[in-house]
């Protein structure tokens, strides 16, 4: 188990599920993204610059995602 997974465990259930699958959706967008922890959510970074924060209380952005790879 990750840091990504023990801060999914922090939520309730139902907010989990989402949690999860939104973090799918990104692993299958930007396969080659690096997953990681900043300032307290996970992130992702794609060619080393930072490029979407996935916190439970912000929106994500997948908006140009597709162009890093």
């Amino acid at each position: 188990m990750d840091e990504i997974d023990n801060y999914i465990l922090k939520f309730p259930d139902n907010v989990q599920d989402i949690l999860r699958k939104r973090r799918s959706i990104i692993k299958t967008v930007a396969p080659d993204a690096e997953e990681l922890m900043a300032y307290g959510m996970p992130a992702y970074k794609i060619k080393k610059r930072p490029h979407l924060k996935s916190g439970c209380n912000e929106p994500t952005e997948l908006r140009d995602i597709a162009t890093f790879r």
